[in-house]
Formats: C-alpha cells, sequence, structure tokens
C-alpha cells in the first residue's frame, strides 16, 4: 500500500514543482565537473578492482518575485567498473559501466519559515551520522548500504533545517537507481530528527521501514557527534531487524583535522551482533589530503575480523 501511495505522490507532485520552477527567475547556479578514479585491494582473492567516474554536479537556488522558493541538485555519474567485486547492485557485473544517479532533487521551500519544505527526486535517505555528512562520492562513509540498502532512493520528503532542529521524513519506491523497483510492493519509509547540526554538539533520532525485493527491514537508531577544535567526535547505535532476524549494531569515528583542513585523519569501528555472537567487527583507518580545494587523495584500510579479511582503497578526485 505504501508503495502505490509513493508513486501515486512522487509524480504530481513532481509535475507541479516543474511548473513552479517554469515560473521562476534564475537567479544562482553553480556547477562542477568531478572526474574520479578509485583502485580496490582485497587479500580474500588477491583481486585489485577499479572504478572510474565521470560526472557533473549542479546546484541552483530557484527564486522568484518574492524571494527564494527552492534548491535544485542534480549530481550525474557516468561510472565505469572493472574487476570490482563485491559492487553496488545497480551494475550487472564486475565489468559494467553505468549512468548513475547520486542525488537529482527538487527541494520546494516556498511555504514559508514555519512549514515544512517538500523534496521530490531522487533522494538521500535521512538516517543517522550520515544525513549530517555529504560522503557522496568519497572513500569515507557510514552504515546506509548495510542496514537500509540503497543510500538515495527515488521518491518525495518533508524536511526543515533551522537554528534549534533539523528533520526529514522520506516516502521512497524502494528502487534505488531504478524509478521502478523489480518488485511492485517495495517502498522505504525513512524519517530523522535532531537538533541542529550547526552546533559543535547535536544528537538525533532514526528510523526506517522498508520491503525491497520482498527483503524486509527495520532500524531504529540515536547518534550524537562532538567536536572540539580539530578533533571530532560522532557515535551511533541502532537496533535492528532484517526478516525476522534481530541485532544490533554500533558504529564510532574519531578525526582530525589540519588547522587548514588539507589533511583529515579518522578511525571507524563498527559493531554488529546477531543471534548473542558478533558478526562484524569492522576497523577502518582513513586519510584524505587536498593538494589544492579541487584535488584530492584519499585512502582507507578495513581489517573485518570476523571475516579475517583485508581491503585497501585510495581514490584520486579532481573536481573542476
Amino acid at each position: 500500500m505504501l508503495a502505490l501511495y509513493t508513486h501515486r505522490l512522487l509524480i504530481p507532485v513532481g509535475i507541479s514543482l516543474i511548473s513552479v520552477m517554469s515560473y521562476a527567475e534564475d537567479t544562482s547556479s553553480r556547477q562542477s565537473f568531478d572526474l574520479s578514479s578509485r583502485m580496490v585491494y582485497s587479500d580474500v582473492d588477491d583481486s585489485l578492482g577499479f572504478m572510474h567516474a565521470f560526472g557533473i554536479d549542479y546546484h541552483k537556488v530557484v527564486s522568484n518575485a518574492q524571494g527564494d522558493i527552492g534548491t535544485l541538485t542534480a549530481q550525474l555519474y557516468v561510472t565505469r567498473i572493472d574487476n570490482l567485486f563485491p559492487h553496488p547492485p545497480f551494475f550487472d557485473d564486475k565489468h559494467d559501466t553505468e549512468l548513475v544517479t547520486r542525488i537529482f532533487n527538487f527541494n520546494y521551500t516556498g511555504l514559508g519559515k514555519n512549514l515544512p519544505n517538500i523534496k521530490v527526486g531522487h533522494i538521500e535517505l535521512p538516517f543517522g551520522s550520515e544525513y549530517r555528512i555529504n560522503t557522496n562520492g568519497t572513500l569515507l562513509q557510514y552504515t546506509h548500504p548495510m542496514n537500509l540498502g540503497p543510500k538515495a532512493d527515488w521518491g518525495v520528503s518533508i524536511n526543515k533545517q533551522n537554528a534549534s532542529i533539523d528533520y526529514e521524513v522520506s516516502l521512497t519506491t524502494g528502487g534505488g537507481q531504478s524509478f521502478r523497483p523489480d518488485d511492485a510492493s517495495s517502498y522505504v519509509l525513512t524519517g530523522y530528527i535532531g537538533t541542529s547540526s550547526h552546533h559543535d554538539f547535536h544528537y538525533g533520532f532514526s528510523f526506517n521501514q522498508s520491503k525491497i525485493n520482498q527483503v524486509e527491514r527495520e532500524n531504529y537508531a540515536v547518534d550524537v557527534a562532538y567536536y572540539e577544535g580539530l578533533w571530532g567526535f560522532s557515535a551511533e547505535w541502532l537496533l535492528g531487524e532484517k526478516n525476522d532476524v534481530n541485532y544490533q549494531q554500533s558504529f564510532t569515528e574519531i578525526n582530525w583535522r589540519s588547522p587548514d583542513e588539507k589533511q583529515l585523519y579518522y578511525l571507524q569501528l563498527r559493531l554488529q551482533r546477531q543471534f548473542s555472537d558478533w558478526s562484524r567487527q569492522d576497523l577502518m583507518l582513513g586519510t584524505r589530503y587536498h593538494f589544492h580545494r579541487d584535488l584530492v587523495l584519499s585512502a582507507m584500510l578495513t581489517y573485518q575480523e570476523v571475516q579475517n579479511t583485508v581491503q585497501l582503497s585510495a581514490q584520486l578526485r579532481w573536481r573542476f
């Protein structure tokens, strides 16, 4: 039933917002081309895989005579993988090329400061620590793919950010990259509410309920973050259920930035318990270095203790 409502809502809301945009004046836009090359080494089968991406990152603030009425965001990438396994599910196999939609939505803000915004399109799911941090196209990741399935999905949301609170609730199709999922009954309902991320200390609560291709999930999480000088600390605690199997998970990160913000170092720990046993104990150590504002080199080492595997990733990214 939720899947049916999602499709019924998405089409008319999208048409309405496009109509509004067609009568609005273009007042502000920015765009960047984005080129990246990533290498992934795994000791499981002594394999070396690659991911190359080239795309556009476009942002446009739309206004009319009364002021700003919304923001259009479009991130579209031609992405090639070679000998990459495991790989994101929207690739057919370990050698494939796809047009990948990272984010593609319009956030309508014209209802006023006391009413929510309406976002329609390809939306990053509002859940956990990752809701506060832009990780698209970076090695630095959190828990979206493991706990939710898709990181972003086609649908609608209501959202608001102000001086005291951030919130967003989304209803999406469950198709991930595809507007229409393989299973017509698929849906994803996700929500986040928390204190403003503009503060050095903030916290939030998340929920997620979904059915995607007969896989049912239900998750509830609490996240906190604290920043002191050049140091940052964040943590997330989650209770989840996947196809009637319960699990608990914790995710912790501590990071340090150089005073000129050219260097970032971080340490992450992910623990997951299922059936009273540790199903995951992952340690991630990463770094990021800005040669200048638009050229970034990143590296990350991942050790999975339960699986006894090591993965090394490196990426060079140039935005121009």
